[in-house]
């Protein structure tokens, strides 16, 4: 599933039109889309992650979260780290 607090994503980088689009690719994956919202907060039962409460007041089942922020892609330090691999192998 995905939160998003737009009502769509990539809402910044895209008109409405576009946005609807990725919207109906997304879901045409099977995958849920929740727009218009954010996480109020994590629920736990004796430590451990078991779903979310949205700032629309809906709860969500979940074992585990992935925040993600952002457009610009973060891939240095996991091609450092496969750069650095391959030289000990070599």
């Amino acid at each position: 599933m995905i939160i998003n607090r737009q009502i769509f994503p990539l809402s910044r980088q895209l008109d409405n039109e576009g946005g609807e689009i990725v919207l109906r690719r997304i879901e045409a994956m099977g995958v849920r889309v929740f727009t218009g919202t954010t996480v109020k907060g994590i629920i736990t039962s004796d430590g451990i992650l078991t779903g979310l409460n949205l700032s629309d007041d809906q709860c969500l089942k979940a074992e585990m979260v992935i925040h993600a922020i952002g457009i610009t892609p973060r891939d240095d330090l996991p091609a450092r780290r496969a750069w650095n691999a391959l030289r000990r192998e070599v």
